[in-house]
This record gives structure tokens, sequence and C-alpha cells, in this order.
């Protein structure tokens, strides 16, 4: 029997297209979550980032932004991005580096520093790191304009690896 258009016939129903739109797209989102839980979350997606942290106030937008510099023994240093200071991970770097070196209580705990002399020596090798020094910056960028970004020195965290902590 052939499906017709007629008002009255099955197809026709508007409800039944309703249903069949809801059907398709829960079919949809369950494909979606499958996809994310086992290989990896498909851009763009029904998971859009939060920008937590990041809140625009007034037109400026003002972000919490890490400054790492390595000191080492011979008195040289070098500036380094904070995500190499981090082992490969899914989560969110900024988040996982603010949680381990966010506060200066960082500087004392010796799961840290024993955790960084590690990372430290794995990257440098022979070269022996004495200090690992963490500015913590607040950059505020205008929206309206193009104003240049202004960076204010929040907070230092500097983790002693050759050494007791700084006070």
């Amino acid at each position: 029997m052939p499906i017709t258009t007629e008002e009255g016939s099955a197809a026709y129903h508007p409800r039944w297209r309703a249903r069949a739109a809801f059907a398709l797209l829960f079919i949809g989102f369950c494909t979606q979550l499958l996809v994310a839980r086992t290989i990896d979350e498909p851009y763009p997606a029904l998971f859009q980032p939060s920008f937590a942290g990041t809140p625009l106030k007034d037109g400026e937008l003002t972000a919490e932004v890490p400054k790492v510099t390595v000191q080492f023994t011979d008195g040289d240093t070098e500036e380094i991005d904070y995500r190499d200071v981090l082992p490969p991970s899914r989560l969110h770097p900024l988040v996982v580096f603010r949680s381990a070196f966010g506060e200066p209580d960082a500087e004392t705990e010796d799961a840290t520093v024993d955790w960084l002399s590690s990372r430290m020596q794995t990257r440098y090798g022979e070269r022996v790191v004495d200090a690992v020094l963490v500015e913590w910056f607040e950059v505020s960028y205008r929206s309206e304009d193009s104003w240049a970004p202004r960076a204010m020195l929040d907070r230092t965290v500097e983790v002693r690896i050759n050494g007791s902590a700084a006070g």
C-alpha cells in the first residue's frame, strides 16, 4: 500500500513527524555520547566550552596567566610554557597547573617538590635546576576596542628544587 500525503493519512499526521524528529535527535545525541566516551569528543559537539574563569565584566575580559621561569644552579634562566611542565593529559592544562602551582603552599609541599624535581631532571638531563618560579599575572583585555592587553603581577610561587623553599 503506497504512503499518501493526504490529510488524515498516517504519513501526513503532524504528531508522527514530531515523534520522528524527536527520535532522530535522541538517536543522534546517544551516538554523540558514545563517540565522546569511547574515542574523543568531536568538535563542534553538543558540549561547548564553558570559558570558566574568564568572565566578561563591563566589556573587559580578565584571565589568570602563568609565566614559568626555570632557574639553574649556574645562574642561567629559561622561560618555558606552563604546559611543558605538565605530562600529557586530557584535562584542561591551566586548571591542572593552577591546582598544583596556584598557591604559595606549593613551595613547601614535599610531593610537589619531588615531582617537579623529577620532571625537570627528565627535561634538562645533566643541567641542574635550582628553582622553578611561577608568576601569576592577571591579564585584562578590552573587547570593544583594540586596546593592548594589560598584565598585573598577582602572586609568585617559587618551588626550590635544589635546597629549601624560599621564604
